[in-house]
């Protein structure tokens, strides 16, 4: 692997290449072309760390629970690259990996309350029906 290069440093066709996939939306090549990248020996770091802050994008994307923690994992291979301190971009990311695992894990929870409030509904409107037909059949019986 190469020495630590310059932030501003020019992109590899590779890297332009993947970035204009991802730019298309096709995010599944684009994830393939950037993994190739942040993969490659011989890839510069520069690449390598913004090959994996897009591949970070396209799991944020993604929002589920298994692409989160791809994103995780991804932002470690990011930091373990930078030998300095770390860039600005890491903690863009950070945030929105964390931001990103709140609002999961908010919707989870809101989902398990609007399930346990449908269960309840649906347990009510079972005990109006039987309610309905016992009052019918007392009707029935009073006017006999």
């Amino acid at each position: 692997m190469q020495g630590r290069e310059s932030v501003s440093a020019p992109s590899s066709p590779d890297l332009r290449n993947a970035l204009e996939l991802y730019r298309s939306g096709d995010l599944q090549q684009a994830d393939l072309a950037l993994q190739h990248i942040y993969t490659a020996e011989n890839a510069t770091q520069t690449d390598q760390r913004r090959a994996l802050a897009t591949a970070i994008l396209i799991r944020l994307e993604s929002n589920t629970g298994a692409k989160l923690a791809e994103a995780q994992s991804l932002l470690d291979q990011y930091s373990r690259l930078n030998t300095g301190p770390l860039e600005p971009e890491f903690y863009l990311l950070r945030d929105s990996l964390n931001s990103a695992l709140n609002t999961s894990r908010e919707l989870r929870s809101q989902h398990d309350v609007l399930m346990a409030t449908r269960d309840k509904l649906d347990a009510a409107q079972r005990e109006r029906r039987q309610l309905e037909g016992t009052l019918k059949k007392l009707r029935e019986l009073s006017l006999e």
